[in-house]
């Protein structure tokens, strides 16, 4: 079902489902016909098919305030993002990270929120901080990094926060992916699939 976001852009609500315990929130970002950068979106279209019971999909063109709009009951975020391509990550491939255990060779791009605001280290996630005009302006335009430091400090967070980063060349405008990043598209889906049904039966046997 395709929407309006918060922001105006295009938001499209993939699979829906939440309980007691153990909700999720799966949000694929990017910019369609922006080449590279359509890869959270594609992303969250595949693992809608394998993503467990319990759990809200979204492919978002404005995630931050998306992101925030959708975050209540939540247990477990997933943030499926485009990455610029470094020698740490080159060109396909990805990784899973979590705001507080975050793999040392990615220490140079991403790390936990304290003591410097998030989205000074995470020049991989290609929504960048805005300065405090252009957010004023344009509030719609509020980013990933911008989001998360954001519902942080608010205490809106869930308690398990993954941010799955896949690495791209090319974000200027165009509807193709660099060669051998289609491919990547189900290895990650059916990663988010795997974990979170893992993350879930925990949960399940936590509150039994």
């Amino acid at each position: 079902m395709r929407e309006q976001g918060t922001g105006g852009r295009e938001q499209t609500v993939l699979g829906a489902g939440r309980s007691a315990h153990g909700a999720a929130l799966i949000i694929g970002c990017g910019r369609r016909h922006r080449c590279d950068d359509q890869i959270g979106l594609l992303v969250a279209e595949h693992v809608v098919a394998s993503a467990p019971p319990n759990t809200t999909t979204l492919s978002s063109e404005a995630p931050g305030p998306d992101l925030l709009a959708e975050l209540t009951g939540m247990e477990l975020l997933i943030v499926i993002d485009a990455a610029q391509a470094a020698p740490s990550l080159p060109l396909g491939a990805w990784r899973r990270f979590s705001l507080d255990a975050v793999d040392p060779a990615l220490l140079h791009s991403v790390g936990p929120l304290s003591p410097s605001p998030l989205s000074e280290r995470t020049p991989m996630l290609r929504r960048t901080r805005m300065s405090d005009a252009t957010a004023h302006a344009a509030p719609h335009a509020l980013g990933v990094a911008d989001a998360l430091e954001l519902g942080e400090t608010l205490g809106l967070l869930p308690p398990d926060v993954w941010v799955y980063a896949v690495a791209g060349v090319n974000f200027g405008y165009g509807d193709e992916l660099s060669d051998g990043l289609k491919a990547v598209i189900d290895q990650v889906a059916d990663a988010i699939g795997r974990d979170l049904a893992r993350w879930q039966r925990a949960r399940s046997v936590s509150h039994a």
